[in-house]
């Protein structure tokens, strides 16, 4: 029988110097009294982990403390927990006998984790006498315990959470950024990220949730080099992210600076926490760092104060800074995403909603024994959340840029970004009639037709003949195909032949509709300089609009990002020549 003593000199001198009985194969080690209650989880597991890499034991004997001063500490049954908790160990299921003078029932009364001495395969002994202890041990069952006697011991034992881990949000950050760094993200010939996460693993309140967890998978080197996600996150290249959480500090700012890092992204964190004891004063120095950073994305914890686990969800840091972010008087258009500990998914959705942030992230927990294809989806939907927000952030640029300018409250405007906002298929037909409706409302704006033979802005020196300039091609029904207009008629009226389908626009009563688009096209092509490639551009997205979407019903064939490039190329040009004549007057 191979016998595993642990003491520190405080168990009977003949236990640990005189002779045991031959068929007693004994080890003796020495482990040391606590002096810190954290690192001496880490100092415990080091220990145990270098004893039983070597051998396997049939019994474990131990004391209740391993205190010579102290000996209501019950270190023992500390250590005695981590042997069970620790299946790397291959000892989790052997039988454990405590020596002392202590009676189990005190043990009880006087530690929160006495239970565990009423657990299957837990024996003591109050002798001091070698042979009664030798005698003693040849009538104890040696076998390991069964799975169902396991469970029995995890349904008895209460291990409660350190008091450095104020909440289970502050062990769920540990777990998730451990979880994504080490198994899930392949960093091929990357060095990977230094996650300090020995503390976190040794911790013996984290061995206890992993193992009442259930069985979990265990994740190889080769399944991560085969399977495991890229770290990088396409198409944010050159995009700002801020990221605000008061778990930085815990190995998420150094995982995170290496993802963004490999995605070409600006990142900046808030990491002034600790400067700031008081709720309000922290909240008002975040809103003054979002306002400096103006990110396109902001990643944003949600309880970032102890006040907030005290406090209803309406009032909690992470609500009020995301008002503040998505605050209509600043930028509507601003994109958060919520990357919270919570482990509550419907009250996710619900604070997306009242936030209005544009997705949210679950840092999963050791309780909720995600399988690593879950896990690794979990790091993929982080990367979609984040390139989805940076990917909407130029409407927060639409803003900033109409922002001072007389179309800062356009109603057609507004509308589309709102829209847009939206980031739905459904409302893409409403978005194609506001930016036409921007277009008409502007583009003719201040101009009329005089006598048909002039264009003139009012109140303003600028005039334009425009009498046989401007040239239509029309369909066999008369339906308006393309307009045209020319720089001079002596030289480019060779180019519109009749033969060709080409005549002057008429400007009568009979053909009004003609009469606005010729109207449209020359305010485009002579005033705000846009060339007739560019106009015939219009006019076909204004067709889109009449033929399609307005009148047939049909969904529009435009798309977000065709969208996009149209107000960039039309929209802003209209404006900045609009601000552009305001800065001269």
């Amino acid at each position: 029988m191979k016998i595993l003593l642990l003491h520190n000199n405080n168990l009977p001198f003949s236990f640990i110097n005189e002779n045991w009985d031959d068929d007693m194969d004994l080890t003796i080690e020495i482990i040391k009294p606590s002096t810190d209650d954290n690192d001496y989880d880490v100092f415990v597991s080091h220990e145990l982990e270098r004893i039983f890499s070597s051998c396997t034991f049939d019994l474990i004997i131990l004391p209740y403390s391993f205190s010579e001063y102290n000996p209501i500490e019950f270190t023992g049954l500390n250590v005695a927990a981590h042997i069970r908790l620790t299946p790397e160990w291959m000892h989790t299921k052997k039988p454990i006998l405590f020596v002392g003078p202590e009676e189990v029932k005190q043990v009880v009364k006087l530690f929160e984790m006495g239970s565990l001495l009423y657990s299957p395969g837990i024996y003591s002994t109050r002798t001091n006498s070698l042979p009664n202890l030798v005698g003693g041990i040849r009538e104890l069952s040696v076998e390991d315990i069964t799975e169902s006697e396991f469970d029995d011991f995890l349904n008895r034992v209460q291990i409660t959470r350190p008091t450095n881990y104020a909440t289970h949000h502050s062990v769920a950050n540990e777990w998730a950024v451990m979880r994504w760094t080490c198994d899930i993200i392949n960093w091929g010939e990357q060095e990977m990220p230094s996650i300090d996460s020995q503390s976190f693993t040794s911790m013996l309140y984290f061995k206890y949730l992993i193992a009442k967890a259930g069985s979990r998978e265990r994740i190889s080197k080769n399944w991560r080099k085969k399977n495991g996600a890229d770290p990088k996150i396409n198409g944010i290249s050159g995009k700002k992210i801020a990221y605000i959480d008061d778990e930085y500090n815990k190995g998420w700012s150094v995982l995170l600076s290496k993802i963004f890092e490999n995605s070409g992204a600006e990142f900046h964190i808030y990491d002034r926490f600790k400067e700031h004891k008081d709720r309000e004063d922290l909240i008002t120095d975040i809103n003054c760092f979002v306002d400096s950073i103006d990110a396109d994305c902001y990643l944003l914890d949600l309880r970032l104060h102890d006040d907030d686990f005290d406090k209803s969800k309406g009032e909690i840091s992470g609500h009020r800074i995301a008002a503040h972010i998505k605050d209509p008087k600043i930028n509507r258009a601003r994109q958060v995403v919520i990357f919270s500990a919570s482990d509550k998914v419907w009250n996710m959705k619900e604070e997306v909603q009242i936030i209005g942030a544009t997705d949210y992230v679950l840092k999963e927990s050791p309780e909720a024994n995600f399988s690593k294809i879950d896990s690794l989806n979990g790091f993929n939907e982080f990367k979609k959340a984040v390139k989805k927000a940076c990917d909407l952030s130029y409407l927060k640029d639409y803003l900033n840029f109409l922002k001072g300018t007389s179309f800062e409250k356009s109603y057609p405007l507004n509308n589309y970004i709102d829209l847009a906002l939206l980031n739905s298929k459904n409302v893409l037909n409403s978005c194609v009639l506001n930016l036409n409706l921007f277009i008409e409302d502007n583009a003719e704006k201040g101009f009329e037709l005089t006598d048909g033979l002039h264009i003139e802005k009012k109140d303003a020196s600028w005039k334009k003949k425009i009498i046989n300039m401007i040239k239509v091609k029309k369909d066999s029904s008369k339906k308006v195909l393309t307009i045209e207009c020319m720089k001079d008629i002596s030289v480019e009226a060779k180019r519109y032949k009749q033969s060709e389908g080409w005549e002057d626009v008429k400007f009568d009563d009979s053909h009004k509709n003609e009469r606005r688009m010729a109207k449209i096209m020359a305010s485009l092509f002579y005033y705000y300089g846009f060339n007739n490639t560019d106009c015939k551009r219009i006019l076909d997205f204004r067709m889109e609009r009449n033929a399609s979407v307005a009148h047939e019903g049909r969904s529009t064939s435009y798309t977000f990002e065709d969208l996009k490039l149209f107000f960039d190329d039309v929209i802003t040009q209209i404006i900045s020549i609009e601000k552009s004549s305001v800065n001269k007057t």
